[in-house]
Protein backbone atom coordinates (compact mmCIF):
# COMPACT_ATOMS: atom_id res chain seq x y z
CA UNK A 1 0.00 0.00 0.00
CA UNK A 2 2.74 2.64 0.85
CA UNK A 3 4.71 1.78 -2.39
CA UNK A 4 1.78 3.11 -4.39
CA UNK A 5 1.95 6.42 -2.66
CA UNK A 6 5.62 7.15 -3.85
CA UNK A 7 5.99 10.63 -5.67
CA UNK A 8 7.75 8.74 -8.25
CA UNK A 9 5.02 5.98 -8.75
CA UNK A 10 3.57 6.20 -12.57
CA UNK A 11 -0.22 6.11 -12.38
CA UNK A 12 -2.08 4.84 -15.21
CA UNK A 13 -5.51 5.46 -16.39
CA UNK A 14 -8.76 3.59 -18.08
CA UNK A 15 -11.85 4.83 -18.08
CA UNK A 16 -12.40 6.74 -15.03
CA UNK A 17 -9.62 4.45 -12.91
CA UNK A 18 -6.52 5.21 -12.41
CA UNK A 19 -3.93 2.72 -10.42
CA UNK A 20 -0.53 2.15 -10.73
CA UNK A 21 1.11 -0.88 -12.34
CA UNK A 22 1.19 -3.19 -9.32
CA UNK A 23 -2.86 -1.99 -8.74
CA UNK A 24 -3.78 -2.92 -12.48
CA UNK A 25 -1.94 -6.61 -11.85
CA UNK A 26 -4.16 -7.29 -8.95
CA UNK A 27 -7.10 -5.91 -10.70
CA UNK A 28 -6.40 -7.66 -14.16
CA UNK A 29 -4.78 -10.53 -13.27
CA UNK A 30 -1.83 -9.74 -15.79
CA UNK A 31 1.11 -9.96 -14.51
CA UNK A 32 3.38 -6.73 -13.83
CA UNK A 33 6.25 -7.38 -16.15
CA UNK A 34 3.67 -8.49 -18.76
CA UNK A 35 2.13 -4.79 -18.47
CA UNK A 36 5.31 -3.34 -18.52
CA UNK A 37 6.78 -5.40 -21.88
CA UNK A 38 3.70 -4.46 -23.56
CA UNK A 39 3.84 -0.97 -22.46
CA UNK A 40 7.22 -1.06 -23.81
CA UNK A 41 6.50 -2.07 -27.57
CA UNK A 42 3.99 0.69 -27.54
CA UNK A 43 0.29 -1.28 -26.40
CA UNK A 44 -2.03 1.40 -25.55
CA UNK A 45 -2.94 0.53 -21.33
CA UNK A 46 -5.74 -0.50 -21.64
CA UNK A 47 -4.44 -3.39 -24.32
CA UNK A 48 -1.47 -3.68 -22.00
CA UNK A 49 -3.32 -4.93 -19.04
CA UNK A 50 -6.33 -7.27 -20.51
CA UNK A 51 -4.65 -8.10 -23.41
CA UNK A 52 -5.98 -7.87 -27.20
CA UNK A 53 -9.12 -8.54 -27.78
CA UNK A 54 -10.10 -11.99 -29.90
CA UNK A 55 -10.98 -11.57 -33.58
CA UNK A 56 -12.52 -14.41 -33.98
CA UNK A 57 -13.87 -17.93 -32.50
CA UNK A 58 -10.26 -19.95 -33.57
CA UNK A 59 -7.78 -17.70 -31.19
CA UNK A 60 -10.32 -18.59 -28.13
CA UNK A 61 -11.51 -22.46 -29.15
CA UNK A 62 -8.51 -23.97 -27.21
CA UNK A 63 -9.86 -22.56 -24.27
CA UNK A 64 -13.29 -23.40 -24.42
CA UNK A 65 -14.42 -26.71 -22.43
CA UNK A 66 -17.56 -28.63 -23.79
Amino acid sequence: MQANNKSNNKLYTIGNDTYSISQWERISGTYKSTIKTRLSRGWDIKKAVYGEPAIDINQISEYLVF
